[in-house]
């Protein structure tokens, strides 16, 4: 993971941006937490009485000392900043990652006028709105190229299940780099807890999985990699989830004369004729729910 910190938490002021060439000191420890029950020696079942494991060989402190480029090297130019996106082009595969996705405006443009782009084979989105998260990390170590994100399904016999679906959370990704053929993985795998499939392999797991929200952190190249398979939507509307963004926009806010039709979910009647009566007739939009007599459903296509 990769952290921005650009105030002093720690300032006796209101004024706590960070001072340049002060050093700063950071601390970094893994913990365990579990409070599967509130503690209570009364009870049969008592409970955690301990909720927080603190580690002891896994601290680290860290110094950070804010200051401009320029000196560094006998002269730095940053041709970048931390949090800037690179463009990310889709070469195949569908699917949003849960993000708000917006095309580049040039691929917009081409789209709106219903013509191939003719410098492009690919589709590709505007900076920062692409299905997975890329960002500069550290501007010094950033080097030109192109680099390729690769989903790998699981694989045959990994805990004695059949192929799955890209879709499925054992599924796992990895980079290369396609200007020196370099894979780049996503992280080292490690053994489970699952020991040994059917055939006598080794069951793997790594953090790679799509299934896990995770920011990896490529430092070497100065940059970071953040993708995950969402849910299914139905599963995210049942939640009371599924939106990621909405907007209007209008070329004369002062003369917004628009009135919406509204989309109304669920079961109306309107009576037609002495035993006809026409349902639905307002719930126009195919998204949200829908329910006939007695029964709900999911009213999307």
């Amino acid at each position: 993971h990769t952290f921005r910190i650009t105030t002093d938490a720690f300032a006796p002021t209101a004024a706590n941006r960070l001072v340049n060439y002060k050093p700063y000191y950071f601390m970094v420890i893994a913990y365990a937490y579990n409070n599967f029950k509130d503690f209570d020696p009364a009870d049969s079942i008592p409970g955690q009485p301990i909720q927080f494991l603190a580690g002891r060989k896994n601290v680290r402190v860290y110094v950070g000392i804010p200051h401009k480029p320029g000196s560094d090297a006998f002269g730095t130019v940053l041709n970048a900043s931390y949090g800037d996106h690179p463009t990310v082009f889709l070469l195949e595969g569908y699917g949003g990652g849960g993000r708000n996705l917006r095309a580049h405006e040039e691929a917009e443009y081409y789209l709106a006028i219903g013509q191939p782009n003719p410098y492009s084979n690919y589709f590709y989105y505007a900076p920062g709105g692409a299905p997975v998260d890329v960002i500069i990390t550290d501007p010094l170590q950033v080097v030109e190229g192109v680099y390729r994100i690769y989903i790998k399904p699981a694989a045959l016999g990994l805990r004695g299940i059949e192929p799955v679906p890209v879709s499925h959370g054992d599924t796992t990704w990895f980079l290369r780099n396609e200007s020196t053929g370099e894979i780049l993985y996503a992280d080292v795998v490690r053994f489970d807890t699952l020991g040994f499939d059917s055939l006598g392999n080794p069951v793997i797991d790594t953090f790679a999985k799509i299934l896990h929200w995770n920011e990896y952190n490529f430092q070497e190249y100065g940059f970071s990699v953040t993708l995950k398979q969402m849910e299914p939507l139905y599963d995210q509307i049942q939640q009371g989830k599924g939106v990621v963004e909405m907007s209007a926009s209008f070329l004369e806010a002062d003369k917004i004369f628009v009135q919406w039709l509204e989309d109304i979910d669920d079961e109306i009647v309107i009576p037609v004729g002495p035993s006809i009566t026409f349902s639905d007739a307002f719930n126009w939009i195919r998204s949200g729910t829908n329910r006939q007599g007695p029964f709900t459903r999911w009213d999307y296509v």
